[in-house]
């Protein structure tokens, strides 16, 4: 049993902001039924690259969920999606403000026939405001929330940004908010819409530099953050290799400036200039020695110094295998699939990864039939276009056994 076993998530997600959140859910337990068009189903499983046929975009987001084939632009396919809402606890959409509502299946309607339902509604903006109807994906928001201006201080050309930071961290808030949600709802009984606006996420994950502006909107971006203090940097060692030098408190500063025999570079400087003059210096210290001398006198040091890792070698480290955090999963199509772990280490009600991806619409016939349309029914609505049948699951029933994981 996972911690949210019992709670049945109608998933209308698309894309990463939502096919995390979801699968962070069903990871815990959660029933999460993945509503897909008829046609050609959710854009994730028509990205590169491809195993057996299967776009790993969908093998790495999509674990432990259900899929169903429904078209909820006919009427049927509407009544459908409500029936299936009256025994949901929670609805996640992604569309553009508005085009639920167009649909017939805002939060309005399906709040009439289930008060206790939790719907989420994701997008760049939210629901109300100027913005509200303009596109946008996380380039844009890191670009307009001050997150690429402050990695080049000076005005010179922003990096491209190595994570989909904002689409991560607002899919963590989304989970965050539905459960609050779930838990006020055992007071009251009822359920509440959740309006969550990745624009808002990427201005609250600015934190303390925001503060710091508040403060004084003068000030330049932080030091560290810009690649300008000695202590907070990154630099290239003798063999051409990179370190992150994160010794932000001033023990672990202190500690490695006697790590390297300069005690001397662990006085605060008096000006940016001499900020520069330490990090040259620092620069010069570390091309002395290779990144594996490096990183050995920081495994063996205290002032939190690692390589700089690609992703082959930070899945192979020791502390990823000991932590479990890379598995595989038995794909009927795709065969062993790579799979990265949950974080969320519960002592009494573990993650577990019950299910594979689903093949397009391979939960179509079941869970109409649980949700009550007989055998005749299925075979109608699948010949008229209302739902699609996949390849139907073979294998333990959902949230069957672990045969899938190795």
């Amino acid at each position: 049993m996972g911690a949210l076993s019992g709670v049945r998530v109608l998933d209308l997600t698309r894309l990463v902001i939502g096919g995390y959140l979801t699968q962070a859910m069903a990871d815990l337990g959660a029933e999460v039924i993945k509503v897909e068009e008829p046609g050609s189903g959710e854009p994730g499983r028509h990205q590169e690259p491809r195993v057996g046929g299967e776009s790993y975009y969908h093998l790495i987001l999509d674990r432990n969920k259900a899929s169903i084939r429904l078209n909820l632009k006919d009427p049927r396919g509407k009544a459908i999606f409500c029936r299936l809402a009256e025994t949901a606890d929670v609805v996640v959409e992604n569309f553009r403000p508005g085009v639920m509502d167009r649909l017939g299946l805002g939060y309005e309607t399906l709040r009439s026939i289930n008060p206790g339902l939790v719907y989420c509604a994701l997008s760049g903006f939210g629901q109300e405001g100027p913005r509200r109807n303009q596109p946008a994906h996380d380039l844009n928001l890191q670009a307009m929330a001050g997150h690429l201006a402050m990695a080049a201080p000076d005005g010179g050309h922003p990096p491209m940004p190595g994570i989909l930071a904002v689409d991560l961290c607002s899919s963590l808030w989304g989970a965050t908010a539905i459960l609050a949600a779930l838990m006020e709802r055992k007071r009251s009984g009822e359920g509440q819409h959740i309006d969550l606006a990745m624009f808002d996420v990427s201005l609250s994950i600015l934190g303390l530099f925001a503060g710091r502006y508040f403060a004084d909107p003068g000030a330049p971006p932080s030091a560290g953050l810009a690649g300008k203090a000695p202590n907070y940097n990154i630099y290239q060692t003798a063999d051409g290799g990179y370190v992150a030098l994160a010794a932000w408190e001033e023990v672990f500063w202190r500690n490695f400036c006697k790590a390297v025999d300069r005690p001397d570079l662990a006085e605060p400087p008096g000006s940016q200039e001499e900020r520069d003059r330490q990090v040259a210096e620092v620069r010069r210290i570390f091309a002395s020695r290779t990144l594996e001398e490096w990183v050995t006198m920081g495994q063996e040091g205290d002032f939190c110094l690692t390589g700089v890792r690609n992703i082959g070698e930070a899945c192979a480290d020791p502390q990823a295998v000991a932590r479990g955090m890379v598995f595989t999963m038995n794909h009927p199509s795709a065969g062993l699939v790579r799979q990265l772990a949950s974080p969320a280490r519960l002592s009494r009600t573990p993650p577990g990864y019950r299910t594979p991806p689903p093949r397009f619409g391979q939960d179509t016939r079941r869970v109409l039939i649980q949700a009550g349309f007989s055998e005749e029914e299925v075979t109608q609505l699948a010949g008229d276009g209302v739902i699609g049948l996949g390849p139907e699951q073979v294998g333990p029933e959902q949230g069957g056994g672990s045969k899938w994981c190795n």
